[in-house]
């Protein structure tokens, strides 16, 4: 039955509960998991503690393309994040970090994410991260270049893989034609804010809602997303 709030109102849409962002749909029912992500940069990882935290979900960084060299480079704890993950019992899927210039440097991305996700037997959908080169400045290589993501898309997808893209609202709103990415792609936006729910205005399947969340067996911050199921 449907759950009512302390005024009457029906239960539905985004709530915080002890910190954590839920999504509610129009029954009331939970529609939404949580979702985080790791890279090399949250050290070395104990996945069993994770797990009995409660956390069922992590996508990984498997690399990014160099902003100045334009190589691109695995994350040096991927292997290592993944079989932990899935040895604990976790879902596991993987993003990378684009810095293709052009749709065949896209392509490239997306098969060696595709490769990677095929032999360590991941089961989340694959991401294109598409931010700032160099920590903000304006010297990388794909700043301004969305038609990229299609062609990752199509890649990921016609290897059999659900694609996502993950990018900041603003990203959304002000660098990438939102409403031109393929429509079987997944979006993943980011927003942190002390909001009840993001004010990104297009279509989104995951948010990420806080970049500083604690959990078990992970040092320091760690970023957190609400996956719309």
């Amino acid at each position: 039955g449907m759950m009512y709030l302390d005024n009457g109102a029906a239960f539905t849409g985004w709530h915080w509960i002890d910190g954590l962002n839920y999504y509610f749909n129009a029954s009331g029912a939970l529609s939404s998991t949580l979702v985080i992500d790791v890279s090399t940069y949250n050290g070395d990882i104990n996945w069993s503690a994770v797990r009995a935290s409660g956390i069922d979900n992590v996508i990984v960084r498997v690399g990014y393309r160099g902003w100045g060299t334009g190589r691109i480079l695995k994350d040096s704890r991927f292997d290592q994040n993944v079989s932990g993950a899935r040895a604990a019992g976790l879902n596991v899927g993987a993003y990378f970090v684009t810095q293709a210039v052009n749709t065949a440097e896209a392509v490239e991305e997306a098969s060696f994410i595709v490769q990677e996700a095929a032999m360590n037997g991941l089961n989340l959908p694959l991401a294109i991260d598409v931010e700032w080169a160099g920590g903000g400045g304006e010297q990388g290589r794909g700043n301004y270049l969305s038609a990229v993501i299609n062609a990752f898309c199509e890649t990921v997808a016609s290897a059999g893989r659900m694609p996502m893209v993950y990018a900041s609202k603003s990203w959304f709103n002000n660098y990438i034609n939102a409403g031109s990415i393929v429509s079987y792609a997944q979006i993943w936006v980011a927003q942190y804010a002390d909001i009840d729910e993001t004010t990104y205005g297009g279509r989104y399947d995951m948010w990420q809602f806080r970049s500083d969340g604690a959990v078990n067996g992970i040092g320091g911050n760690v970023d957190m997303s609400a996956y719309l199921r």
